[in-house]
This record gives C-alpha cells, structure tokens and sequence, in this order.
C-alpha cells in the first residue's frame, strides 16, 4: 500500500511488485549486480553514480535498476532484459508479467488536475487518464500543469496506471524543462529523461541554493 501524494488516500500498485520480482531474477546475487553494473554504464556517464547520502537514494537507485531492466539494449542483440525475461530466458523471472512490462513508458509527465487526472509525457507527448486513485492536489489552476512527475506508466484500453510512486521534480523543474526545449536548435539532440535525473541530483547536492537548472 501507498500513500497519496498528498499524504491521504492510501492504493496498490501491483505492477510494482512485478517490477520488483523482475529486478530480483535479473540483478541479484553477485554476478546480477555486475549485469546491473554493465547495463548502467551509459545512464550512469549521464545521471552520475548515486551515493548513499544522496537525498532520496532509495527512490534514485530503482529509477536506475528499472532503466537497466525495462530501456537499455543489448549492443548485440538489441534485447533489453526485460525482453529475456519475457522470453524465459533469466531463472525465477515470471515471463507473463515481463511481456506486460516490457510495454511500459517512462517520461517527465505534466499533472493536470480537473474532474479526472490527466499525465502528459513532455518528451514524447502521450497523453492518458490517469487511473489510479491518486488524490489530486487541491487548490490548483486547471488551465496549467500542477506537477512534473518522473513516472513508469503501463497503458490500458481506459487510461494510465502507475508502476511505482511517481519521484515527483520541484517547483521550478517544469519552467526549467520549458526553457530548455524552447530553446532546442534543429539537428540537436532531444532532452533525455536521465538529463532531468541529472539535475535533480546536482540541484540537491547543491543544498537546493540555485534555481532548478537543465
């Protein structure tokens, strides 16, 4: 059970725990975390290591673990490892809940509060319902965004359901976000999710002195 982000209405996430059991098959024991160790290379060269005194450590290291699982390809084989697990190929992982995995989206997620909560992916644009009995802030302006979440979404026929409580970014990281892609030049790069992980982390190593910068 969790709690909303408002503190109030407790819910079940189930496809955390499938997340979890694929994190386990894959990643634990000794030779599981030198895969987790090689799979993270590139995100790590990106975000940074996450050290123990980081400000919300835990949540940081399951955004990484879940990166390795559900978004980087083999160079290879361009299977990710949710893929082989969905394939039956890693011991004690449940294949059927892999193939439902394997179709979730993680994105920087507008929250826009109305009759029903709606999340908007600011780097892909999917927009969906949000189905799970988060309660919305109050007090909000429905003609703009109320949050910027980080978010692993699985999409259903009705909408969005969450796979882990969302790492929810300050006040100042969506007008950061907006700035920077305002300013994308054609031929550029797009901005990465791992980028807004990035400043995160070197905002709050900062003792959170300086504006949220991207």
């Amino acid at each position: 059970m969790h709690r909303g982000l408002d503190g109030e209405l407790a819910f079940e996430l189930p496809r955390e725990l499938e997340l979890d059991g694929l994190l386990a098959a894959c990643f634990d024991g000794e030779a599981g975390r030198a895969r987790l160790e090689r799979s993270c290379e590139g995100y790590d060269r990106v975000v940074g290591k996450v050290f123990d005194d980081d400000e919300r450590e835990g949540p940081l290291r399951l955004l990484r673990a879940d990166w390795a699982l559900c978004e980087v390809r083999d160079d290879e084989d361009g299977l990710r490892w949710v893929d082989r697990c969905a394939r039956g190929e890693v011991e004690g992982a449940d294949p059927e809940a892999a193939r439902r995995l394997a179709r979730t989206v993680v994105g920087a997620f507008e929250l826009w509060v109305g009759k029903e909560l709606w999340l908007r992916d600011r780097l892909r644009g999917i927009c969906a319902r949000l189905l799970d009995p988060v309660a919305a802030p109050s007090q909000v302006d429905p003609s703009s965004p109320s949050a910027l979440w980080d978010a692993r979404i699985v999409l259903e026929p009705e909408g969005a359901r969450l796979c882990r409580v969302p790492f929810v970014y300050p006040e100042g990281a969506l007008e950061a976000l907006e700035r920077r892609q305002r300013g994308h030049l054609p031929g550029r790069p797009r901005l990465a999710l791992p980028e807004l992980r990035r400043a995160w982390l070197r905002w709050t190593r900062a003792r959170r002195r300086q504006p949220f910068e991207l």
